[in-house]
């Protein structure tokens, strides 16, 4: 069967980089660390909208290739 994250070699490439919880779950560590070690830096909150932002923009992104997927024409 078809699938949205091999629909076209960039879907496929992109995936890498749409938002994952393992990648969200290192930048999270990372600002946590960041912030123990430098209270007042704020990077956790930075990071938390930063996952927020990019989640949404994940979501409009997928969004579009689905209508795409869904209306192009199976390969015979």
């Amino acid at each position: 069967g078809r699938s949205i994250h091999g629909f076209t070699p960039l879907d496929e490439k992109l995936r890498t980089f749409i938002s994952r919880r393992n990648v969200n779950l290192a930048l999270f560590t990372v600002a946590l660390l960041l912030d123990w070690a430098l209270p007042g830096l704020g990077a956790a909150e930075f990071t938390f909208y930063f996952i927020v932002l990019w989640q949404v923009a994940s979501m409009a992104w997928h969004a579009e290739r689905v209508v795409q997927f869904w209306n192009a024409r199976p390969a015979r």
